[in-house]
């Protein structure tokens, strides 16, 4: 792996790479049979007051309102917890679907002011590894999107 910056195409790639891995664990446990009833509300570890489904909504949510320009302001907690309180009652599927549909623009977004947006494939990625956390299993950790998370923190240090 590299340690140069990440192109403008890459930090939005990242974006979705991480999205595709979330949606495919999610899937996979929404499909196990042992877990399928129960984890919507799985608790996450990273995030003490969220669920799987929060999580999800958050993600949703961040990507189809800065898609739609309807940008944080000054209260960024209080535009956070509407977005998690407007898709409490959606299965995992829709919220997945709905994030899935507003991401191509969101990674365009990415990919022409990458700085600007660092901090969102930060948290993506973040939340990939809190769901792998709250789930039992391991992250990729060699993946684009560490070492995307890793300049991005450096370049907040440096």
């Amino acid at each position: 792996m590299s340690t140069v910056d990440l192109t403008p195409e890459e930090y939005a790639n990242e974006y979705g790479e991480s999205r595709q891995r979330i949606r495919s664990i999610v899937e996979a446990a929404v499909s196990n049979p042992a877990t399928a009833q129960s984890i919507a509300g799985v608790m996450v570890p990273a995030c003490p007051d969220w669920t799987l489904t929060n999580i999800c909504s958050h993600l949703a949510g961040i990507c189809r309102d800065l898609v739609e320009r309807n940008n944080p302001g000054a209260d960024a907690q209080a535009w956070v917890d509407r977005q998690v309180a407007e898709r409490a009652d959606r299965s995992l599927g829709s919220l997945l679907d709905e994030w899935d549909e507003y991401s191509p623009r969101f990674e365009t977004l990415i990919a022409k002011h990458p700085h600007g947006f660092s901090g969102l494939v930060l948290d993506v990625v973040a939340h990939e590894h809190d769901i792998c956390g709250a789930l039992g299993i391991e992250g990729d950790r060699t993946s684009r999107g560490v070492h995307a998370c890793m300049l991005i923190e450096a370049r907040q240090i440096l």
